[in-house]
């Protein structure tokens, strides 16, 4: 079973000029109440966290978490040396490696503790993270994070550190959490999980991916984490399937049978995207195959994505002909018509004509793009030199074309 690690910030008590942050009770999701002047403390014990990684500044409140633990003659020249200075804002990660034993000592689990810059710069700001990264583990584990105490701009990186870890390390983000001081009621200050904000970044980037890719299944977990069942979940996977394999009739008979599944408002952060999704699935309006092909064509093109969109302008055009010709969109009629092509252009349309241009240049480009090879045309090379010039002429293609 993966290890659970809870990362902490440590800044400086407002409160007691003299013991720092004032002891707080917080009542936590479960109905329980823990009393303490380190939140990360009694977070650490509800949680039964293995390990605990505390980041400070030099100027943190280091001397006074390390007294909390402290016993009578317990590294007492040390402790003096920090509370000195802390007191001059110097300390070092190596006066603070020899006071953590005693935290350690006092929490009953291993402990490290970190110094971290201000983060009054850009660079700083960057080195917070790059630290927050060091401290994860090189094996599988799961993270906890509280947001607490610190400077109020440690929480903004606290929270963005959620995403640096998932991405980079084999980690799992298990909570965002804050002890809420300002919301007291009674004495008693409310423990608040922020998963709520992490689950809306996470719907941001994913779908900053469908948009770059194209793929449904970017944002499928997230929608069935919000209340959308498992079966309308695997229609959404397979319309994705059935897209990148340019089966586009599968992948909107899949996605027809989907959408009834955004109709009603979703619980969670699923519900603040719902609109936007159906946008990213307004191709399924298109009238036809060709529309459809043509829509998605074009999606590509602003996502950058040149093969597919190439691919996509092409079998649209092939299918805007069968249609012409009312034959089947697949088998052997299909076939004949895209074969013919070439022979119904060169009859239909004279040589320079707009048509003519744009079909062999869709054509050759088609097949430069997904063979691999150099273009043998010297002006899809001259094309594919720059990646203005290849949107513009694929735009113009397109509405010569298709239209």
């Amino acid at each position: 079973m993966p290890k659970h690690i809870l990362f902490t910030f440590l800044g400086r008590g407002r409160y007691d000029p003299k013991t720092g942050y004032q002891k707080t009770s917080y009542e936590f999701p479960d109905g329980s109440v823990r009393s303490t002047a380190f939140f990360g403390c009694c977070l650490a014990e509800y949680l039964r966290v293995d390990e605990m990684v505390i980041f400070g500044t030099n100027g943190s409140h280091w001397s006074v978490l390390v007294e909390n633990f402290a016993i009578e003659n317990d590294l007492q020249h040390v402790r003096l040396k920090l509370i000195d200075a802390e007191a001059n804002s110097c300390v070092d990660q190596e006066l603070l490696d020899r006071v953590t034993p005693i935290i350690e000592a006092g929490l009953g689990l291993k402990v490290s503790a970190r110094i971290i810059p201000h983060g009054k710069s850009d660079l700083e700001q960057y080195q917070i993270l790059s630290q927050i990264d060091k401290a994860r583990p090189m094996e599988p584990a799961n993270i906890s994070i509280d947001v607490t105490h610190g400077y109020r701009h440690l929480g903004m990186i606290g929270f963005l550190s959620v995403f640096v870890l998932e991405r980079i390390g084999d980690i799992a983000v298990q909570g965002l959490w804050y002890g809420a001081l300002d919301m007291m009621k009674d004495q008693v200050a409310p423990v608040v999980k922020l998963d709520g904000l992490v689950r809306v970044h996470k719907w941001i980037d994913g779908l900053e991916r469908f948009d770059s890719t194209g793929n449904y299944a970017t944002v499928a977990d997230l929608l069935h984490e919000d209340g959308v069942d498992s079966p309308s979940i695997k229609l959404l996977e397979e319309a994705a399937f059935h897209e990148y394999t340019n089966h586009i009739s599968a992948a909107k008979h899949k996605l027809v049978q989907f959408l009834p599944a955004l109709d009603e408002p979703l619980d969670g952060a699923s519900g603040l995207f719902q609109d936007t999704l159906r946008k990213r699935l307004a191709w399924l309006k298109q009238p036809n195959l060709a529309g459809h092909q043509r829509k998605l064509a074009e999606n590509f093109l602003d996502r950058g994505d040149y093969l597919r969109a190439t691919i996509f302008g092409w079998e649209s055009y092939i299918t805007k002909r069968c249609e012409e010709e009312r034959v089947k969109l697949v088998g052997e009629s299909r076939k004949q018509i895209s074969s013919g092509l070439q022979e119904h252009v060169k009859k239909n349309y004279s040589k320079g004509s707009p048509v003519r241009t744009a079909f062999f240049s869709l054509r050759d480009l088609r097949n430069t793009l997904a063979h691999g090879g150099p273009p043998k045309n010297n002006r899809i090379k001259s094309i594919l030199r720059d990646q203005n010039r290849l949107k513009k002429n694929l735009r113009k293609w397109f509405s010569v074309l298709l239209d």
